[in-house]
């Protein structure tokens, strides 16, 4: 086709009268508009319908949670003996003021003493291993020098539940830590966990059993956890640990002792890290002490002494304990602060 044709094509289709149709324009857009609306208010309809099927379902939820019974609490194990150096005991909770100035722990118990700012108020918890029949340190009254231990655990007075376990409260208590400087004691008798026994010794205080009681049920112990110690050894001994024993802690003369062995008849070494009197100028510098000790003073007014007992009672074996108490000294590492046991790792 050329353009002339074209042209012509053209023309013709623009005066052409265009064909009567059955559509409203207008009628077309208002019906569009119309659809667009509904399909709105549908998609708003849906969705308060969601959020209200949400909010329902939450709430059906919340009350079968709330209605069901809660799963059993498994109750806390004690070992049948204690390790020196892995167990950590946290109180929950103590009296304002209150701080940890002494502990004592072996493999068959711990003794820990908290003390008031002014030494008038005393709080010591004894808490013995699984199956440990315990009548110590259930005394006679603290007024009476010299009374007998008894041979059974006397009767107390029923205490409140701890831990699930009915307790017994002793008016009188124990002379477990003297009787405090106010002369007013009394102990409660419970359960830590299961067959383990647990005493609260009050001194000192007008309402001690309310605070035994809070004092034993916040107690936390937790056996297998690396017990916190102010120091570290680079090289660890080789020998069990059946003693470690803290005191005058948060004063001056704060001292740690740790003994190795099996017994106080077959010790076979020991580490004492204690402050020290006098004004030091050695500092990290092992000195051999005696036959067979190693000593380390600080600029800090700290001394470490290192202990080893010779297996026999011959020249070498004197010189073997001096040299291993050197060494163990010389890794020897201060990592808190003696008087701080919130320092302590």
């Amino acid at each position: 086709m050329n353009e002339t044709a074209l042209r012509t094509l053209l023309n013709d289709v623009a005066a052409e009268t265009p064909q009567r149709t059955a559509v409203d324009s207008y009628l077309a857009v208002e019906t569009a508009r119309r659809q667009r609306r509904l399909r709105q208010r549908l998609v708003a309809i849906g969705a308060a319908a969601l959020v209200l099927l949400v909010t329902v379902a939450t709430a059906v939820v919340a009350v079968a949670v709330r209605d069901r019974p809660a799963p059993p609490v498994t109750p806390r194990q004690a070992p049948t003996s204690f390790d020196p150096l892995k167990l950590r005991v946290t109180p929950g909770w103590l009296p304002g003021g209150y701080i940890p100035t002494q502990t004592r722990i072996t493999a068959s118990d711990i003794r820990i003493t908290y003390s008031s700012a002014d030494h008038q108020g005393v709080i010591t918890v004894y808490l013995a291993p699984r199956k440990r029949i315990v009548v110590e340190p259930v005394l006679a009254p603290a007024s009476v020098p010299g009374a007998a231990i008894p041979r059974t655990v006397p009767p107390g007075a029923p205490g409140p539940d701890v831990n699930g376990e009915p307790s017994s409260w002793y008016p009188e208590g124990s002379r477990m830590n003297g009787g405090g400087p106010a002369g007013r004691v009394g102990q409660l008798r419970f359960q830590w966990a299961p067959d383990a026994i647990g005493l609260v010794d009050i001194g000192g205080l007008t309402d001690p059993q309310d605070v035994a009681v809070r004092v034993a049920k916040a107690l936390k112990v937790q056996p297998g956890t690396p017990t916190p110690l102010p120091y570290s050894l680079a090289e660890p001994l080789p020998h069990p640990v059946f003693e470690l024993i803290t005191g005058e802690i948060g004063s001056p003369l704060a001292w740690v002792h740790v003994q190795y062995g099996t017994s106080y008849q077959d010790v076979k070494a020991q580490v004492d890290y204690a402050t020290s009197k006098t004004d030091n100028t050695t500092v990290n510098r092992p000195r051999p002490v005696g036959t067979w000790r190693a000593e380390v003073t600080r600029v800090d007014k700290t001394t470490t002494e290192v202990r080893f007992a010779p297996s026999i009672d011959t020249r070498a074996s004197i010189q073997a304990a001096h040299a291993d108490a050197l060494r163990i000294a010389a890794g020897f590492r201060v990592t808190g602060k003696l008087q701080d046991q919130t320092t302590w790792k």
